[in-house]
Parts: structure tokens; C-alpha cells; sequence
């Protein structure tokens, strides 16, 4: 009996340590380091450490170009998509849902790969979905993450390193999940 209450004050001792939350929007990033959004990141520098998906310039949907490391400074979450991958799809209003909520603490970017130019414009207008799109025409980002699966979702911290991936369709309740684990738990 005496080892039964000390086992139930053990796991109530734990659940009380594990659960204790200021209600800060924190989480870890890929070093351990705490992320609390909209607080001010040091953002590393580039060098030859940083991956080329990080570092390669893309062409954006409105004729721009930029980078992954141009993007630094906020969590950034990635999604790779196709025009003919129904599931990318279906989940690229849920994605607009969320940015819709968070896009001030978290730039979303939609990297179209290898896909013609005109189906990857006619898919984003049908969805209506306004983040940043990127072109990968010939699936260099995909490839350099080692992607398997379409659609492809990235999740970076502020500093631009990566700290999770997702393989397969995520719902905006998913999505919103995934957020509050990486970037306010």
C-alpha cells in the first residue's frame, strides 16, 4: 500500500513539473534553446555549415527573389506542393486558414515543385491562398531536404534551423497543433 501512494505522489510530482506553464508562448528550438514568439532572435550567420535550402535563392510567385535565409528572424514553416498532388490541395486552404490567425509570428512560404508555371499560378489563385509561393522547378529544395512524400511541410525557428517535418497532409486543427508543440509549449 505504501509503495502504491508513493507511486501515485511520484506521477503527481512529474504531471505538476512537466505541466508547469507560465503561459509563455516558448518551445525548443533545434539547440534546446527556448523560442518565445514575437521576442527578438540572434540571427547566426551564413556559412558553410548552413544547408543550401537554407542559402538558395527562389523565385517567388510575383517575379521576386529570395531565400529561406532571407526569411530569418521568425519560425517558418515550409510547405512543398504540386498542382497535380490532390492532397497538397486539399490541405492549401486549411494552411491560408491558419496564416490568416498567425501570420505576423509565423511567415508561411509554399514552394511549388516541379510543376509547369501555369498550372502551379492557376492552383494558387483557385485556393486563394496569399502567403509567400515560391517556384522549385526543377525540385532542388525538394530534393536537398530529401523529401519522400508530397505534400512536404517544414517547420524552422527563428534562426532558420530546422526542428521538425511533416510527411502527408496536415488540417489547420493539425497545423495549429504542430505550432503550439514547436513554438508556445
Amino acid at each position: 500500500m505504501a509503495s502504491a501512494i508513493a507511486l501515485i505522489v511520484a506521477v503527481g510530482a512529474l504531471f505538476m513539473i512537466l505541466s508547469d506553464d507560465d503561459g509563455g508562448d516558448e518551445g525548443p528550438s533545434a539547440d534546446g534553446r527556448v523560442i518565445k514568439l514575437g521576442d527578438p532572435v540572434e540571427v547566426p550567420p551564413i556559412d558553410e555549415t548552413t544547408p543550401a535550402f537554407i542559402t538558395t535563392e527562389f523565385e517567388t510567385f510575383d517575379g521576386a527573389t529570395t531565400s529561406l535565409a532571407a526569411l530569418r528572424g521568425k519560425p517558418t514553416i515550409v510547405n512543398f506542393w504540386s498542382s497535380t498532388c490532390q492532397a497538397c490541395i486539399a490541405e492549401m486552404p486549411d494552411f491560408e486558414e491558419v496564416h490568416q490567425v498567425v501570420g505576423e509570428e509565423i511567415t508561411f512560404v509554399g514552394l511549388n515543385t516541379s510543376d509547369r508555371e501555369e498550372a502551379a499560378d492557376e492552383l494558387a489563385d483557385r485556393t486563394g491562398v496569399t502567403y509567400l509561393l515560391g517556384r522549385d522547378p526543377d525540385g532542388f529544395f525538394f530534393r536537398e531536404i530529401e523529401g519522400l512524400a508530397m505534400p512536404t511541410t517544414l517547420f524552422l525557428d527563428p534562426a532558420g534551423e530546422l526542428v521538425d517535418s511533416h510527411a502527408g497532409t496536415l488540417t489547420a486543427d493539425q497545423l495549429n497543433e504542430k505550432i503550439d508543440e514547436l513554438y508556445r509549449s
